[in-house]
């Protein structure tokens, strides 16, 4: 398909209501829903700083305007349908709309609020802005999709194609919630793509999650990485600092292992209640009488806030405990119902999720989580403790600690509870691969150049 990166461009995804990833062997794929987008290059004859002035912008006011504008700086107009759908789109609860921002080198992907007319907007705009009194958006998010770090632009241009000709299988935008429910944004979770940063994400993806890196979420990915960085400043200081980041460290590894719980086990059912209001119906009556109060205050969280992510590992553990029988209440509910097709599809979820919750227990990974729970509380008691250690004793503990995260982190499927958990999500044995097919994918290429 051609596509020309210098001209704007509304363009339609189809994003699956659960990823496809969740069941190799089950239809989530046939529910989806379409949505659609905006492609906008830019010039760094614009503004050579405009991305750093915008994310500058969002961090400081929570959000800001950018008119449509092509590579030029001149205003285009968007078709009178598409202007439509868009903004019924932006009045969506479960939907998110985004801007593809490109200028030959770096992708960026930010998230769009509303749509309105400049002098509309009493916000704060970019000063190369000021001037254009036209249609556009109202934006609060940003984040690095892609940086040309290798100076390939070629490259640059293949992952931009790909982002906007594939299929979506996650709301890009949605990460952790606050105790109000408003979203944190992936700027103030200082997504900034560093060169460090693109080299740890290519080292876990290529070396240590290999296949099956895209199966993890993205909050989830990005903490790994931040745990990678940290790895790596904490080789390069001693004493009470190299502590600092080694419990930074531990903090990194055990959100992103909650937020891997919360996108297998918790978004799905979710998603399911956003899509389909009778369930929720039924979720919410069956809530109102659980008996059982901390499964209540969990379940309420989750189903009467915006917020879909766990607080700690003893949460999931009340979630896990009483999942089961509420599935299958809600199941009993819904069965009564006259059985269309959404009826169908619901309970054969439902089914579904009955059985993949039960997997955890069965490939005890349970017991695998109580080592997490036991290390956070052992890096809890230290930190306590640490400031009254001597030299000595803070030296043995930096030493039992980094110990500790190279367990936690390693590239044995045996050892690192992520691997446990994707062959639940992804129902598939995740060995690790025989150093002859790792050496094979590294080398063979380039041994098949130079022999030709």
């Amino acid at each position: 398909m051609n596509f020309d990166w210098k001209r704007p461009k509304v363009f339609r995804q189809s994003n699956h209501l659960i990823s496809r990833k969740f069941s190799e062997r089950f239809f989530f794929r046939k529910k989806s829903v379409d949505k659609i987008h905006i492609y906008q290059p830019w010039s760094k004859k614009l503004d050579a700083e405009l991305l750093f002035k915008l994310k500058s912008l969002i961090q400081k006011k929570g959000e800001t305007f950018i008119p449509f504008i092509d590579i030029k700086g001149e205003m285009y107009q968007l078709k009178a349908d598409a202007l439509v759908e868009l903004q019924t789109q932006l009045l969506k609860e479960k939907s998110e709309t985004q801007l593809v921002m490109f200028n030959g080198d770096v992708i960026h992907i930010l998230r769009i609020k509303s749509i309105c007319h400049q002098h509309e907007y009493s916000g704060k705009v970019v000063d190369c802005f000021t001037q254009k009194q036209a249609l556009g958006m109202v934006v609060d998010d940003i984040y690095v999709y892609y940086a040309n770090h290798l100076e390939d632009s070629s490259s640059a241009y293949h992952h931009l194609r790909d982002f906007i000709f594939s299929d979506k299988e996650t709301p890009f935008f949605t990460t952790d919630c606050t105790s109000e429910g408003k979203h944190n944004i992936w700027n103030n979770e200082k997504r900034s793509f560093t060169y460090d940063y693109f080299v740890k994400t290519n080292e876990l993806k290529d070396f240590t999650f290999q296949d099956n890196w895209e199966n993890l979420s993205l909050l989830s990915r990005h903490h790994l990485i931040q745990l990678e960085i940290c790895k790596s400043e904490y080789m390069n200081v001693k004493g009470f600092d190299q502590w600092r980041w080694h419990k930074r460290a531990m903090d990194l590894f055990s959100s992103a292992f909650l937020t891997e719980l919360s996108t297998t086990f918790i978004f799905p059912l979710k998603q399911v209640a956003l899509e389909f209001p009778f369930v929720k119906n039924v979720i919410l009556d069956l809530i109102d009488n659980i008996q059982d109060k901390e499964f209540k205050v969990i379940m309420e969280r989750v189903f009467k806030t915006q917020d879909e992510e766990l607080k700690n590992l003893k949460d999931f553990f009340c979630f896990i405990r009483n999942i089961k029988f509420f599935i299958y209440g809600v199941s009993n509910q819904i069965s009564k119902s006259f059985h269309n097709e959404e009826f169908l599809w619901v309970e054969n979820f439902l089914n579904y999720y009955q059985g993949f919750s039960e997997s955890l227990l069965t490939k005890k990974l349970i017991d695998k989580m109580q080592i997490l729970v036991d290390c956070e509380t052992w890096f809890k008691l230290q930190d306590n403790r640490v400031k009254l250690l001597s030299l000595k004793d803070l030296e043995s503990l930096n030493l039992k600690s980094s110990q500790i995260i190279r367990l936690l982190t390693s590239h044995d499927p045996e050892d690192n509870l992520f691997f446990s958990l994707l062959e639940i999500k992804t129902e598939k044995a995740l060995g690790k691969k025989p150093i002859e097919k790792s050496m094979d994918e590294l080398i063979s290429e380039d041994l098949n150049k130079l022999a030709s």
